[in-house]
């Protein structure tokens, strides 16, 4: 159940909570103005992990596990240290 209201009152104004929220709604209603602009307006400012983190970039080959691509595990038939 989501608390609605407290028994102790509150001595400040919740200024960071409603910030946040008003930046979102102005971005929001920004991207709606966009039309066809978006696209470009989402590849510029949108955070994509892949990018981020140079996963776009890493060719499959490069793994630890050669050129297997299953989504079973692949074992090396080559001897390793034991």
């Amino acid at each position: 159940m989501i608390p609605i209201s407290d028994s102790v009152p509150n001595s400040s104004w919740p200024v960071v909570t409603w910030g946040l929220i008003g930046l979102n709604v102005w971005v929001f209603l920004y991207e709606v103005t966009l039309g066809p602009d978006l696209e470009a307006f989402i590849q510029t400012w949108a955070f994509i992990p892949a990018q981020y983190f140079l996963v776009a970039d890493t060719a499959p080959e490069s793994g630890p596990r050669g050129t297997c691509r299953s989504s079973r595990p692949c074992f090396s038939t080559a001897a390793g240290p034991t």
